[in-house]
């Protein structure tokens, strides 16, 4: 009966924490400039990868934009590229 009690509350905690790892799961993608490009429905999966590859440090805005292509919204100081779609 110990081994009951003791191990309720560990199962209980370990279920909800499987259960919230569960539905916060996306999964990452490799950056491809052609997919990013035409499925920008999916660049929230690649941009991980982009930023993990340090791509774009010592780039040039021209090369950004060759890379990245144009900015969907620009910001009061910064270019914003949609991750998501919105």
């Amino acid at each position: 009966m110990d081994f009951t009690i003791a191990a309720t509350p560990i199962l209980y905690v370990t279920l909800v924490l499987f259960f919230f790892k569960a539905i916060s799961y996306t999964p990452n993608l490799d950056f491809e400039a052609e997919l990013w490009a035409t499925q920008t429905a999916k660049r929230f999966q690649m941009a991980e990868d982009l930023i993990d590859s340090e791509i774009l440090l010592g780039k040039d805005t021209t090369q950004i934009k060759a890379l990245l292509g144009e900015p969907d919204h620009y910001g009061r100081c910064v270019w914003k590229k949609d991750a998501v779609n919105t």
